[in-house]
């Protein structure tokens, strides 16, 4: 049995159409902040989310 990979996901808080993200894992991090044009980065990864969840391979791209 392999022992799961913690993934950590911050959010920062939405000003003028921005969205600060962090993602990190133990052998990636990335730092970056999203546009919500034109599309809203959070609803883009819950979509995303709910895929990779179910087995589906899954892509987002975030302005």
């Amino acid at each position: 049995m392999t022992k799961p990979r913690k993934i950590e996901l911050n959010l920062g808080n939405p000003k003028n159409g921005w969205l600060s993200i962090e993602l990190k894992s133990a052998e990636f991090e990335l730092e970056f902040n999203a546009s919500n044009i034109p599309e809203n980065p959070t609803d883009k990864l819950c979509e995303s989310l709910i895929l990779a969840v179910n087995g589906i391979d899954t892509e987002i791209c975030w302005s």
